[in-house]
């Protein structure tokens, strides 16, 4: 692949993700990036609960 084949497969790609972008924008709904990371900031806290052990001590 010669170096401006890779500039116009680049630039393809790019072309790609804003138009999904902005199709996204248009239909009011979050990218894959930001419903991650909503999910891992957001979610609620998971309780570990103690060994039986600890408790009688």
């Amino acid at each position: 692949m010669s170096s401006w084949s890779a500039v116009l497969v680049a630039f393809g790609t790019w072309l790609l993700t804003v138009l999904a972008a902005y199709l996204l924008d248009r239909a009011g709904r979050r990218g894959p990036a930001e419903v991650l990371l909503r999910t891992l900031t957001y979610r609620k806290p998971v309780r570990r609960r103690r060994p039986a052990a600890e408790h009688a001590g």
